[in-house]
């Protein structure tokens, strides 16, 4: 379903308007400027009839209100850097775009508390690099996406990162919104009177959220990264209640992310050259191709860091290997043990520099992984994710994000409902799962392909699609969604209670309309008869 497309006189009159509001050069509305900034990994063309840079609240404010009165739908993005569920397009049609990026300062600091206020603009190194320039005390959840992708918009879609503080939903202290009816909503802080309404920023569209405050993780005295190593899924699969109480007791404080094979390489390789690219790699194939001396390759491996006093990290290391003894081989790196590996390797190998470069650039993955666990931000998964495209131009990504029950049942189950999906189009099956809280795992896929192919665009959407309805089919849930699907997630069994929240803050239905299936209240109907339902 797309919006009403806004006339020509109400969209000249809105953006003549906002030439005012926001001054010269923060207006871009030649189509092929917006074409070219609208290209995105999903391979769909969103109609944008302008995307706007304001810098300030005031002018967001001042926008909303124009938006209102001209009957302009508006989508705000922090920076569109969420590749893989829609980048800077929104979720229909004919919605002018509102970029935040240039509002990118870090507002606040409090050095003995450890806490940040952020704009939607700040990047993940911008708030890495400020928290080392500031006594390098403080630890801000990174994930793995791009240095340069959005804190906050990370967090108002949902996403994760890898530290104790990574379930990034759970860990907002206080947000500040301009809603559709162009108040400021100022959540305030808890303890404290009254509700807490910070939640119903996440994966809404009742305001534009213009900051952020969010906690930090005071700097231990040592953060020990660990990988383990499972033989088979079996192993894998059988260990979650073991790795589930070793969360329980605070054995394992962050978020685990345990992938298997295909998921490893994929993350950390271009498809190999030497290989024919109608071939889709196994997870056997991908272990046998990352086969290199002093570092064994495993079918599955979970990762994470445990973090605290010396004496601290070496009791759960011996707890964590105690208790996947005979199931998975446990490792652990510190920052000293990679240098001294690689500093090894290069006195083994040095009359074969093709082997030290395939050990060396695995210890840069561990490397990587070990700054994340640090909240230092990496750009090696990007650096790769165009897989078989020799471009990133040519890259063609759509995500899918499950979410299971902590349970060995529930793992199998996902991984052989969709295994045969992945096969039947023709694409491996990368797959990752994190422990997000006590009771949850959350699982990242993705379908890779060539964009610039048409036959390969088809054979990706009719490959979404069919996963999309094996996941219904079997009751499977999704904790994010990009724009392919967002419109229609129509969230049945709160609609009534979002119904009057939309309206009561966003009354002329301008904001966002779509995302996450939420609608104004006259437009559920024709929503859910797009989707089929009635």
């Amino acid at each position: 379903m797309n919006s009403p497309p806004p006339s020509s006189y109400s969209l000249k009159r809105f953006l003549d308007s906002a030439v005012g509001i926001l001054g010269p050069g923060n207006i871009v509305s030649d189509q092929k400027q917006i074409h070219l900034k609208t290209q995105n990994s999903l391979a769909i063309d969103r109609a944008v009839p302008a995307i706007l840079y304001p810098n300030k609240v005031s002018q967001i404010v001042s926008l909303v209100k124009l938006a209102s009165d001209c009957d302009i739908e508006i989508y705000a993005v922090s920076r569109g850097r969420n590749i893989g569920y829609g980048e800077i397009n929104p979720p229909r049609h004919g919605q002018v775009v509102i970029s935040l990026e240039k509002m990118n300062q870090i507002t606040s600091f409090d050095p003995h508390l450890g806490e940040v206020t952020l704009e939607p603009g700040v990047t993940q190194i911008q708030l890495a690099d400020f928290l080392k320039s500031q006594g390098d005390e403080w630890i801000a959840d990174v994930t793995g996406a791009p240095s340069d992708a959005s804190l906050v918009g990370n967090t108002l879609d949902g996403g994760f990162g890898h530290t104790p503080l990574g379930n990034h939903r759970e860990h907002i202290l206080e947000l500040e919104a301009v809603l559709g009816n162009g108040q400021i909503l100022r959540t305030g802080r808890f303890p404290g009177l009254g509700p807490n309404l910070a939640g119903l920023f996440v994966q809404s569209n009742f305001g534009i959220v213009t900051s952020l405050r969010i906690p930090l993780l005071r700097k231990p005295e040592r953060i020990l990264t660990y990988l383990v190593n499972f033989k088979s899924e079996d192993d894998f699969t059988t260990s979650i209640p073991i790795l589930l109480k070793l969360r329980q007791i605070g054995v394992i404080q962050n978020l685990m992310h345990v992938a298997n094979a295909t998921r490893i390489y994929m993350s950390t390789n271009h498809f190999p050259c030497h290989l024919s690219q109608e071939t889709v790699l196994s997870d056997i194939d991908c272990r046998n191709l990352m086969k290199v001396p002093l570092l064994t390759p495993p079918l599955w491996a979970g990762v994470g860091g445990l973090y605290g006093s010396k004496s601290q990290v070496k009791e759960s290391a011996r707890l964590l290997k105690k208790a996947l003894k005979g199931r998975g081989k446990v490792q652990f790196f510190s920052t000293n043990k990679v240098k001294w590996l690689r500093r090894f390797a290069r006195l083994i190998f040095w009359r074969s520099p093709a082997t030290f470069s395939d050990v060396s650039s695995r210890l840069d993955s561990i490397d990587a992984i070990h700054g994340l666990c640090q909240g230092v931000p990496t750009d090696r998964p990007y650096e790769h994710i165009h897989w078989r495209g020799s471009t990133l131009s040519e890259l063609g990504l759509i995500w899918i994000s499950p979410v299971i029950s902590a349970s060995p049942t529930a793992a199998h189950q996902l991984i052989h409902v969709l295994a045969p999906v992945f096969s039947k189009f023709g694409f491996e099956l990368p797959i990752t799962m994190t422990f997000i809280d006590h009771a949850h795992l959350v699982c990242v896929l993705n379908i890779c392909f060539d964009k610039s192919s048409p036959k390969d665009v088809a054979r990706a959407h009719q490959a979404y699609q069919m996963i999309e309805q094996t996941l219904i089919r079997h009751k499977i849930h999704q904790y994010r969604k990009g724009i392919l699907s967002q419109e229609s997630c129509i969230p049945y069994d709160r609609l009534a209670t979002i119904r009057v929240l939309k309206s009561a803050m966003d009354p002329n239905g301008i904001l966002a309309v779509g995302r996450y299936g939420i609608h104004p209240q006259a437009n559920y109907h024709q929503a859910i008869e797009a989707k089929g339902v009635i």
